[in-house]
């Protein structure tokens, strides 16, 4: 098989692969915002939970410190993996464009390859891999980053709300 022949069958490939992930975020775009959302109020509520536990004397054991850290864990896993790995596949598309124009400088301007190598990196720019959940955020690590630090944030608030009345009842 020749190089243009390969270089069009990458690039087809290429869009199937680009198909695929669209029809998978037609499929589980809902179900993947659902697990981010819950498992979003599922830290917060575990926050919460210990937060409360720590003011209460009697319920204030090493067990159930380390159990709700656990909980915290076992919520923030799954969406973490399933974010990194939708990263790391747009990660592949884009690495895969700088493949291309570096393949690129070795064929002349003119030759068959050196134009279907730039005809697969506009098609590569065109229709990017990119995960989304149910078209409100892209799946990939700076969303993970803002939902932490947005969970984060909400906690903090959680725990001057928790003080206050706390504060309040002495």
């Amino acid at each position: 098989m020749d190089s243009g022949k390969t270089i069009v069958t990458s690039r087809n490939i290429y869009l199937n692969i680009v198909d695929n992930v669209d029809l998978f975020n037609c499929l589980f775009g809902r179900h993947m915002f659902y697990v981010m959302a819950m498992s979003t109020i599922q830290c917060l509520a575990i926050w919460l939970l210990s937060l409360n536990i720590k003011n209460n004397e009697f319920s204030n054991t090493i067990y159930t410190y380390y159990s709700n850290i656990i909980f915290n864990l076992e919520a923030i896993f799954f969406p973490y993996v399933m974010t990194l790995c939708c990263d790391l596949t747009q990660g592949a598309g884009q690495r895969l464009l700088v493949t291309c124009y570096s393949i690129q400088n070795a064929f002349k301007i003119t030759s068959e390859e050196h134009k279907e190598l730039e005809l697969f990196a506009n098609r590569i720019i065109n229709r990017k891999i990119v995960f989304r959940a149910a078209n409100f955020f892209d799946l990939d690590r700076r969303t993970m980053l803002a939902i932490f630090f947005n969970v984060t944030t909400y906690f903090i608030a959680l725990t001057q709300v928790e003080s206050i009345k706390q504060m309040g009842k002495l």
